[in-house]
């Protein structure tokens, strides 16, 4: 009853954080009391529990459900209200701030948490700072390799460990992925002085992605903040509170490591199993755990614990046991096993804590306690409820720890290992005759059967989770970690724990370099099979998202699968979780279609699918010079759709914020077709090169005039006109910069889409001069646009261009904050569109006096659509009133970063597309958006709509 109740108790915790808005904190306070009330009654009614067992094995684990979910509501709602105020938003204040954790440096500059001191009104205490990149911390600069402007991550881009980042030390620049020397100068406990310009936490937020909002809440940081201008040190803390203390000496750590592994190939990985620090691991060598299994031997995990702590149990036994004090042997005061296992306790959390107190260090740390404090107490304790206590046990003290799915595997993988116990299976009896080596040769091959056979049972039982989570499973783990495990957890981390040690003693640093030289020896020896394995054409599969009821299907079979030997037909546990791995979603019908623009930050990228074929328009930026949308958010939403080839890839142009995702995204899928408004076979976005098209995949030029039909779909290029794939160079300054931009935008590749019920229109980033061009061309071919829809037809040519000027909508009448509500927009921009409806009529009238009978082919015209992305992110040099009043669009969507620097979408953009009858979706307040098209009906989901939580900013 006591494992449920702890099971019941981390679930309310969980279930707390599905919920869209917090309830009133007295709310929280009252059921918190109540519970605590009953559950005391009950302790009392012991006669009740005697007549009528039941009641306790129902009422404890729903008391236990309801304390979990009151106390996690008031404490989330106290952090709810240490918040940024939306009013000192995005402005640059002076403030003075502590460090509070260790920096790391990407491409971008150095990156710390950070202690506001004495803040004011309406800033949060704790920040995630970002001190631009620079030649020193108080002199800041943009250093020769930081990246342009529209190649910068977007605000509020996930923080993954895929990402090149590395520490920062005298010489930490030139461990791997280390380009430009940034001197050291950010240290836990340092005071600091300056400007920060403040930003409320946010991510991009897409279908199945990562909610970087929900990870920053769980670390308490409720602010980002961006450096502006010098920074001063005005001061030092270093003991200002236990935390800093740590991290202090976590980075003192780092730094006496970081001259032995100056340019050394898997530094990172040492660095990783020394103190838990994984930011300097390469990203090639992320994907190779990731394709095999074995990330969790590079983090600090249950093992690595366990094991310093036997260690430290054992040296602690093996003293107290020999030594005494006044005559009297210490073992006979107190037991060496107590000791011992006080011992092997503080080791754990030393080491624990040196390892950054991560969730897997957590876990093992708390059921190390438990058992330590049982064999002290003398109680006997199973491993189920050693497991349940261990994990509410870490919930009280982070009630946000349910969120991630490091927790759920943590805990799920010692499950299932307790569950598949070696004990469990029948085992060989050795004859009592056999001989010493025939018996250790059956001890061998049995322990090595043993250990097969819980490597499969964990990839079994972790499979329903990792479809879930992350839609790949490693085919190859179990002989990844069969020759990973050993050699990793014997060898490798002792001596990357002993070079650590090594590198704090005073006296020469060789015998510190000799013992991590040798640690990454052995490490490169066992990477070189696991390489080839990762190498392989099939090691790792990909998996549909499956809705939570198979899930809990498939789990239900793995526990069925992992009973007891002797068991009947415990294979029939694999049938319920087949499902999870063959789940499909459902497409579209024939001449139906479904358009997903995803959330990219600035950028743009978007996925259509028909009844049999995919379609990706633009990959998205890139984030940074180790990541990009097209790993972190186009594939990742393919592989959940369970979509597995790419048939047409659709570049409109080749910038940055476009076509940043494209080398990524043709590694990870295959693509039959790439369509593009330059040569895509010869070049990328600048300034990446792409290595070569793969020979499977065809490449053509996007021109106007081309149409294809696929599952009763229809697609029409409108635009560009011609296509020279003349190649580029890399511009010599700024301005020229600004033109090849501007050139690359006006020859973006404009897609017209029209299915059986409904189409939809994506421009690229197109301006005025090529809507008017399209406008035109649309009139020259005979085609008028529906007076159904727009009340006539026109050419841009022959609207008052006076009235029709983006200058003319009074910005300072646009309510920015509100312009998705449908109230903001009245005033001279509607009077512009009232101006350009006047004139389109007016040229319909006239066409019809020429004798230009509006017959069937002419109101054929691909021009409007039921859904249009506004053209370059909605600025205000695109998207002009007969454009819009022409597309006559029901849904216009605007692709932009939040709070980004060029003010996309623009007012006067947003004020034109409303009044001419179009519903505003924006990605930065929406997230990803989603159309449906089917017969009678077009769906609009939206994605911060559909995944609400209360820790999302309003």
């Amino acid at each position: 009853m006591g494992r449920w109740a702890a099971w019941a108790f981390v679930v309310g915790a969980a279930l707390v954080h599905g919920l869209p808005a917090l309830p009133h904190v007295l709310l929280g306070v009252i059921v918190f009391i109540a519970f605590v009330c009953a559950g005391a009654g009950l302790w009392q009614a012991a006669d009740v529990r005697a007549r009528r067992p039941w009641v306790g094995w129902l009422a404890w684990p729903a008391l236990a459900l309801g304390l979990g979910a009151a106390m996690t509501m008031v404490r989330a709602d106290f952090r709810l209200r240490d918040a940024l105020d939306a009013s000192v938003e995005n402005q640059a204040m002076p403030l003075t701030w502590r460090v509070a954790g260790l920096a790391t440096v990407t491409d971008r500059g150095q990156r710390f948490e950070a202690d506001i001191i004495d803040p004011p009104p309406g800033v949060p205490t704790r920040v995630l700072v970002m001190q631009p990149s620079a030649g020193r911390f108080g002199q800041p600069g943009r250093s020769p390799h930081s990246v342009p402007p529209d190649r910068a991550s977007p605000s509020g881009s996930p923080i993954d460990r895929t990402s090149a980042v590395r520490p920062v030390g005298s010489v930490a620049s030139s461990l791997p992925g280390a380009s430009d020397p940034i001197p050291m100068g950010v240290v836990p406990g340092n005071i600091w002085t300056g400007r920060l310009a403040l930003k409320r936490p946010h991510g991009l937020l897409n279908p199945h992605g990562f909610d970087y909002e929900a990870h920053l809440f769980q670390q308490g940081i409720r602010a980002t903040a961006t450096v502006r201008g010098p920074a001063t040190r005005v001061g030092d803390a270093p003991y200002a509170s236990f935390d800093i203390a740590i991290q202090r000496v976590r980075h003192r750590l780092r730094e006496a490591m970081a001259p032995g592994l100056e340019g050394t190939r898997y530094g990172g990985v040492i660095l990783a199993l020394a103190m838990g620090d994984q930011a300097a691991i390469r990203k090639e060598d992320w994907r190779t755990f990731n394709l095999t299994g074995i990330t969790h031997l590079v983090s600090i995990s249950g093992l690595h614990v366990t094991m310093m702590a036997a260690l430290g149990g054992a040296l602690a036994m093996l003293g107290w046991s020999r030594l005494s004090w006044r005559g009297v042997m210490l073992a006979e005061r107190a037991p060496a096993q107590v000791m011992g296992a006080c011992a092997a306790l503080c080791v754990a959390w030393a080491y624990c804590l040196v390892a950054g107190w991560g969730i897997p260090a957590q876990r093992t740390f708390f059921m190390l306690a438990v058992v330590a404090v049982a064999a002290i107490a003398r109680l006997r304790l199973g491993g189920p409820r050693v497991l349940a206590l261990a994990a509410a046990t870490v919930t009280v003290l982070d009630p946000w720890a349910p969120v991630s799915a490091g927790f759920w595997l943590s805990f799920g993988a010692v499950a299932v290992l307790m569950l598949a116990g070696s004990g469990r299976w029948r085992r060989q009896r050795v004859p009592d005759v056999a001989g010493r080596l025939t018996v250790w040769r059956h001890r061998l091959g049995q322990g090595l059967r043993d250990a097969a056979r819980l490597q499969a049972a964990l990839t079994l039982g972790l499979l329903p989770l990792l479809a879930l989570m992350f839609q790949q499973v490693s085919l190859v783990s179990p002989i990844a970690n069969a020759i990973a495990i050993p050699v990793v957890s014997l060898v490798v981390t002792p001596l990357a724990l002993a070079a650590m040690f090594l590198s704090v003693l005073p006296g020469p640093d060789g015998l510190a370099h000799l013992v991590s030289a040798a640690a990454q020896g052995v490490f490169a020896a066992v990477m070189w099979p696991v390489q080839a394995l990762a190498d392989l054409p099939y090691a790792s599969a990909t998996t549909a998202a499956a809705p939570w009821p198979w899930v809990a299907i498939g789990l239900l079979g793995v526990a069925w699968t992992l009973q007891p030997a002797g068991l009947p037909r415990r294979w029939l546990g694999i049938a319920l979780v087949l499902p999870v791995l063959c789940y499909r979603p459902e497409r579209p019908e024939a001449g139906d279609w479904r358009l997903a623009v995803l959330d990219v930050g600035q950028g743009g990228a978007a996925v259509l699918e028909t009844a049999t074929q995919t379609l990706v328009f633009d990959t998205g930026p890139p984030f940074g010079d180790n990541a990009d949308a097209g790993e972190r958010v186009v594939w990742p939403y393919l592989r959940a759709r369970g979509i597995r080839k790419v048939d047409h890839l659709l570049v409109s142009h080749g910038d940055a914020d476009h076509a940043g995702g494209l080398a990524s995204l043709l590694a990870a899928v295959p693509v039959t077709a790439i369509t593009a408004s330059y040569d895509v076979a010869r070049e990328t976005a600048w300034p990446a090169t792409l290595p070569g098209l793969p020979s499977a995949t065809r490449s053509g030029p996007c021109e106007a005039g081309q149409a294809w039909q696929v599952d009763g779909v229809t697609f029409h290029m409108l635009y560009p006109r011609a296509v020279t794939g003349k190649p580029r160079s890399p511009p010599a300054d700024a301005a020229t910069a600004r033109r090849a931009s501007a050139d690359r935008n006006a020859n973006s590749c404009v897609l017209h889409v029209q299915g059986r019920h409904h189409s939809a229109l994506l421009p690229g980033d197109i301006g005025a001069e090529q809507e008017d061009v399209i406008l035109r061309s649309a009139r020259l071919q005979g085609g008028v646009v529906p007076a159904a829809r727009t009340n006539g037809a026109a050419s841009a040519g022959d609207v008052d261009e006076g009235n029709a000027d983006e200058g003319k909508a009074d910005e300072g009448n646009v309510d920015e904050g509100n312009g998705y509500e449908g109230n903001g927009y009245e005033g001279n921009a509607a009077n512009l569109v009232a101006a350009a409806r006047h004139s389109v009529d007016r040229v319909a009238a006239a066409n019809l006096g020429a004798g230009q009978s509006p017959d069937a082919d002419a109101l054929a015209s691909p021009l409007p659509a039921d859904v249009a992305l506004m053209a370059h992110h909605g600025s205000r040099h695109s998207s002009h009133v007969a454009w819009t009043v022409a597309v006559a669009a029901r849904h216009a969507v605007a692709q932009a970063g939040y709070l980004n620097s060029y003010r996309h979408p623009h007012p006067d953009a947003l004020a034109r597309w409303q009044a001419a009858g179009a519903a505003i979706h924006r990605t930065d307040r929406h997230g990803a958006v989603i159309f449906t098209s089917r017969r009678g009906v077009l769906s609009v989901s939206r994605e911060r709509e559909q995944r609400r939580r209360y820790w999302h900013a309003e």
